[in-house]
């Protein structure tokens, strides 16, 4: 399989679980040729995630989109995919005044084919994972979410306002306990062939343990014994070390660019 195989399934996935996000409480979803997602009233969550501009009339419309910026209707954040059109789009937004983030700070988009991969039979000694199937459980997911991945409280989000989560057919939350403490989460968003693993998170006092690799192999197994082909997530620059010795590689970049007001 070429590039363009994993590239669509990445881009693709990462959409979907964007678009989960849309759907919770106090969220408003935009769609069209720039897609985003907000908290309403704005100070919460949110991220330009879609851009497919015809180049005669990219300009205008990202002068458009700057109008809503500044009167706190739209993201001020945005990211730029392989999908995103024109193809200088980075260009136009430069021009325009928006900043291109520093590449540390951009998502890498990774993949990995899961048919013939091991993963753990038996967790490190003091891990286990198991998929959240209750209340208590969610709410230890949402804990960690906003205190390890989240880490600003206002981006952090309620468990009230995304219970969606846990009633999606093509999502599965998962907590890594520590010594019997929730200390990790992930989770996969999947279809027909492809899964995406995000949300993985560890809180301070139980990184560099394993916890976050057992939370990566728990999903990629699970989604390996339901017949999916391939894996993808889209990863910090940090983490790209880990989930390479898991087996991912990199396939594109999502850049980032921020209009400041």
């Amino acid at each position: 399989m070429d590039n363009n195989y994993y590239v669509d399934h990445i881009v693709n996935r990462n959409n979907v679980i964007f678009r989960i996000l849309a759907k919770g409480k106090n969220m408003i979803h935009h769609k069209g040729n720039i897609e985003w997602f907000m908290t309403d009233p704005k100070g919460g969550i949110e991220r330009i995630f879609g851009m497919t501009l015809n180049e005669n009339n990219a300009q205008k419309e990202i002068e458009d989109l700057i109008i809503k910026i500044k009167s706190n209707l739209a993201p001020s954040i945005i990211n730029i995919n392989p999908h995103s059109t024109p193809y200088n789009i980075g260009d136009i937004l430069i021009s325009n005044g928006f900043t291109l983030w520093d590449k540390t700070a951009w998502g890498y988009g990774m993949a990995m084919d899961l048919q013939g991969m091991k993963f753990y039979d038996e967790y490190p000694e003091k891990i286990i994972v198991k998929r959240v199937e209750d209340s208590k459980s969610f709410e230890y997911w949402i804990h960690i979410l906003n205190n390890a991945l989240f880490v600003e409280p206002c981006l952090w989000i309620k468990s009230n306002d995304f219970a969606h989560l846990q009633q999606l057919n093509n999502l599965i939350l998962y907590v890594a306990y520590y010594d019997g403490d929730p200390a990790g989460i992930s989770s996969a968003c999947f279809d027909n062939e492809a899964a995406d693993i995000n949300f993985v998170a560890t809180l301070d006092g139980y990184r560099k343990k394993g916890v976050a690799t057992a939370a990566i192999h728990k999903a990629l197994k699970e989604m390996q014994q339901m017949g999916i082909k391939i894996a993808t997530l889209t990863g910090e620059y940090s983490a790209k070390p880990l989930y390479e010795r898991i087996g991912f590689k990199t396939y594109c970049e999502f850049r980032t660019y921020e209009y400041e007001k």
